[in-house]
């Protein structure tokens, strides 16, 4: 694996924990605000992000494009808001979306991971 390929990887990393700690965060501080009552619809979400990171980590170029057009999404939505706590998440969706779509390195890992993925399908 060249060192291109490692930095691409480690940014997707870096991205997917981001992901996680957000989902993790949400997920905790709307229960404290608004108790367990939806608290299944909480975990579901988590569910989804688990599923959506792991096929970014595997270079799946689906999960990047929807990761991408979520972030977008999760970035316009908060970044409109008052509160410099939620604007700040919203700085925070908007460089992880630009991570996937505008590093090189990100860009050569997911052409090493469709590779790779598309010689174990044929064989």
């Amino acid at each position: 694996m060249s060192a291109t390929v490692k930095r691409g990887r480690q940014l997707v990393l870096a991205v997917i924990i981001a992901n996680l700690v957000i989902s993790l965060g949400v997920m905790s501080a709307f229960v404290v605000l608004r108790g367990t009552d939806r608290l299944h619809l909480q975990l579901f979400r988590l569910f989804l992000t688990i599923i959506i990171v792991v096929f970014l980590y595997r270079g799946v170029p689906a999960a990047r494009a929807l990761a991408v057009i979520l972030y977008v999404i999760g970035a316009i939505t908060t970044l409109s808001g008052d509160d410099a706590s939620v604007m700040a998440l919203g700085a925070l969706y908007a460089c992880m979306a630009g991570v996937l779509v505008f590093s090189p390195s990100v860009s050569m890992y997911f052409r090493q991971r469709a590779h790779v993925l598309s010689k174990s399908a044929r064989t």
